[in-house]
């Protein structure tokens, strides 16, 4: 009897170890899935997601590179559901499924004009460390002219963004007020921007405009700049013929040619000036050097023992067309549509200073 319970209890502990290793190795657990993160390829853009296959449910981070210099980014989406915006990048949440991640990009569209805001000056090529056409040249600064137009403003709000700040930085852009004659009001603002802090490259320049009186008073202009080392300017030849017949023959002339909206270059400076001129059969005619799309102010005098008098000129219009332009002298400023070419200018008996 004794040797049956023995056997009976060896048998029990052989079934409890065999139960135990069951139980030790147990089955084996199933594999968790992963999905794989794909980034579209594109030349206006450069996707990276911080993994490039997941786990459902892990959180995925994705960085946009926009390499258009013509596009910005609005939103990143991966099989077409929106990322959500987190800092300086995007996340998203691992579905049930492979991902494909895609950039969406708008075009800049250029706003010259916009609520209280109007772009006046088309001097956006910037030249590093260059001085605004008609400045001071040792003052590295260039200044962008816009109008504002308000009921009435005595203090103005200006905010502006870059979209390539490593060629416009913002910390490089300063506003300063416009006002009108002898009076506080606002009528526009110079967007000045320090040529010393920029770099060659394009950038989009967006510009908004506030009222300080009168909040719904705003308005955003959008338009590119363009900064290089040095500007290629396209020059012309182009005559100027006075009549002074109505001068005596023994006369000598003065005539100032002055680039408005000059760049620097190594070729011509911002003043032409033609000194102790005098007339053949009642003309004085001289011959100067026109950039190319640029407008030139023009005084025309004589000398005395007190100075100089400074004579009104008539506006002339020479050839051209109301699509092209004319070669003319309007509102005292020169510009000219082709090369060689000659206008014909009276000079005016009433001065100025």
């Amino acid at each position: 009897m004794k040797k049956v319970v023995i056997a009976f209890m060896s048998l029990l502990s052989v079934l409890a170890l065999s139960l135990g290793l069951v139980a030790c190795g147990g089955e084996e657990k199933p594999e968790k899935k992963t999905y794989s993160i794909t980034c579209e390829t594109s030349d206006d853009y450069e996707l990276q997601a911080s993994k490039t296959a997941s786990e459902a449910g892990e959180k995925i981070s994705v960085t946009v590179t926009v390499k258009s210099e013509d596009k910005y980014l609005t939103g990143v989406r991966y099989n077409g559901e929106e990322c959500i915006k987190e800092g300086d990048g995007f996340v998203f949440t691992m579905p049930s499924e492979n991902v494909t991640l895609a950039a969406v990009l708008e075009n800049y569209t250029q706003t010259t004009e916009n609520g209280i805001a109007k772009l006046e000056d088309e001097a956006t090529s910037i030249i590093v460390n260059g001085t605004y056409p008609g400045g001071i040249l040792d003052t590295k600064t260039w200044e962008i002219s816009v109008t504002l137009e308000s009921s009435y403003m005595t203090s103005l709000d200006a905010s502006y963004e870059s979209s390539n700040e490593d060629v416009l930085p913002v910390e490089a852009i300063s506003t300063k007020n416009v006002e009108a004659s002898s009076s506080n009001v606002i009528v526009g603002a110079k967007i000045v921007i320090d040529t010393t802090k920029i770099k060659t490259g394009v950038s989009w320049l967006t510009a908004t405009f506030k009222s300080g009186n009168n909040s719904s008073q705003k308005g955003t202009l959008v338009f590119k700049i363009t900064v290089a080392e040095s500007v290629q300017v396209e020059y012309w030849n182009e005559n100027l013929v006075f009549d002074v017949e109505d001068f005596e023959a023994d006369t000598t002339f003065y005539v100032y040619v002055s680039d408005r909206n000059y760049i620097e270059n190594n070729e011509v400076k911002q003043n032409q000036n033609f000194d102790e001129l005098k007339a053949q059969n009642g003309k004085v005619t001289v011959s100067f050097r026109y950039a190319v799309g640029h407008s030139y102010w023009l005084e025309f005098g004589v000398k005395t023992a007190d100075g100089f008098i400074w004579y009104d000129l008539s506006e002339s219009f020479g050839s051209g067309s109301s699509d092209t332009g004319f070669n003319q002298f309007k509102d005292n400023l020169l510009s000219f549509i082709e090369p060689d070419a000659t206008l014909n200018i009276t000079v005016l008996e009433s001065t100025h200073t």
